[in-house]
């Protein structure tokens, strides 16, 4: 009979809290040490939530495909999440997910995604023109992160909503980021304050609730009036959708899936491109050989969709950044009937947790695991099935992974050449894991030309 994990869930926690100090103080790295100390099935108990961190590959298969009915979404996090982007495709499941999934799915064909390589492009450009070129003459230091969430936020409003407008996107980077302050409140705490209590953190979130349907419903309203005229855009895939039975979808369901998209589509994008450049500017050898690949397979053209393709030292940078600094650094699952993994069956309410952060830094899955090593991914040999999986996987792995690859590649190929980031010493770049894994306090550079 496979053994039920006891109720004290190790030696390491302590009576009512269990695990919730030691996980506050350092989440990346007391995940690390249950699994290593533990085994590939690692129990903790944070706050009320009795977890188990799952590490082996067929576990990690098992919770991300989760097509036996045993596994839900209904956990903490998602239920937070759901408070901004409601029944959207990131927080719903089940055939309300595919029905919108499979509308959503082919605004990134690889057509679309070629056309929308010029936007990326452009967007790029004109950062190093109008932000960046005082920055570089006078030695100025900046937030890198800070200004590829400013970059990423462009390009996801203008191609997937056809907007330009700047002061929705400074509205929408608050609203996210209130976002992300409320839902990590609902991690790890013993006490989580209900919303109706007037709290800092609630009254912020509420703000952001407000400006995020504001900024939704007015793109949607113009759409459905016939103001603005719909383009190949994902808003006008959303309007003009029709279920079997030709009905369209709701405002709500609309505005669900546009602020899923708004948010979901810049902020794992920024922190991906953030944490390339931090590792890129640690490694000079590593610029240098990306530098050499991009001069002999571009000759100075302007990166598009099709010539990145031949970049596959830089495809390797892209690689090796997201196994070590995945945006999405865990996922969680809520179990319904008890499930069996390996010789341990996870109870129904406990809430079963992979972690791409735990996964691709076992010394069993990869050789030097710390280490940043490009090269690895030269060989021509892939990893083992999910043993690497910064994009989740299975039927619900993220719709927009070719949109986020293409953007990461384009923005290093478009600034590699022209542009050296070094570091600012004495600023230290501590990862912050909340909803996305996070630099707390930005990565602090200064930049200078090439050549």
């Amino acid at each position: 009979m496979p053994r039920t994990p006891p109720r004290r869930y190790s030696p390491y926690g302590l009576p009512l809290v269990g695990h919730t100090l030691a996980f506050r103080r350092d989440p990346l790295n007391f995940m690390l040490r249950m699994t290593r100390e533990l085994g590939d099935v690692a129990p903790a108990q944070i706050g009320p939530a009795k977890l188990l961190f799952l590490s082996r590959p067929e576990h990690v298969r098992r919770v991300l495909m989760h097509k036996d009915g045993n596994l839900s979404k209904r956990t903490p996090v998602y239920r937070a999440l759901a408070r901004f982007l409601g029944r959207g495709i990131l927080t719903s499941e089940g055939d309300f997910w595919l029905r919108h999934r499979r509308i959503i799915q082919p605004m990134f064909s690889k057509q679309r995604l070629a056309r929308f390589a010029s936007v990326m492009t452009r967007a790029i450009e004109d950062m190093l023109a109008r932000r960046w070129r005082d920055a570089i003459a006078r030695g100025d230091a900046f937030d890198i992160a800070d200004e590829m969430t400013k970059l990423t936020l462009r390009i996801v409003v203008e191609t997937l909503l056809g907007s330009s407008s700047t002061q929705d996107m400074e509205d929408l980077d608050q609203a996210t980021e209130s976002a992300q302050r409320y839902v990590q409140t609902r991690i790890g705490n013993v006490l989580v304050a209900p919303r109706w209590l007037p709290t800092a953190i609630n009254r912020a979130a509420t703000r952001g609730d407000a400006t995020l349907d504001r900024i939704a419903y007015a793109l949607i309203d113009d759409r459905l009036s016939g103001q603005v005229e719909g383009g190949d855009d994902l808003l006008s895939a959303l309007v003009s959708a029709r279920d079997d039975e030709g009905r369209p979808m709701s405002r709500q369901q609309i505005r669900d899936e546009v602020v899923t998209l708004l948010v979901a589509g810049h902020e794992t994008t920024a922190n991906a491109l953030a944490w390339a450049f931090m590792l890129l500017s640690r490694a000079p050898d590593v610029i240098a050989r990306a530098r050499e690949e991009l001069a002999r397979e571009l000759a100075g053209a302007t990166p598009d969709a099709a010539n990145i393709r031949r970049l596959a030292y830089l495809r390797a940078v892209v690689s090796e950044s997201l196994r070590l600094y995945p945006p999405v650094w865990v996922t969680g699952r809520l179990v319904l009937e008890p499930t069996r993994f390996g010789d341990v069956t996870a109870r129904v309410g406990d809430v079963v947790l992979v972690s791409p952060w735990i996964s691709h830094r076992r010394a069993d899955f990869w050789t030097n695991p710390e280490g940043f090593d490009p090269a690895r991914w030269m060989t021509g040999e892939r990893p083992a099935p999910y043993t690497y999986f910064p994009f989740g996987g299975g039927p619900h792995k993220c719709i927009g992974d070719a949109f986020g690859l293409l953007e990461i590649m384009l923005v290093l190929a478009t600034l590699l050449p022209r542009v050296q980031l070094d570091l600012v010493p004495g600023e230290p770049i501590i990862p912050d894991p909340m909803i996305t894994l996070k630099p707390r306090g930005g990565v602090w550079v200064r930049a200078r030309a090439v050549g």
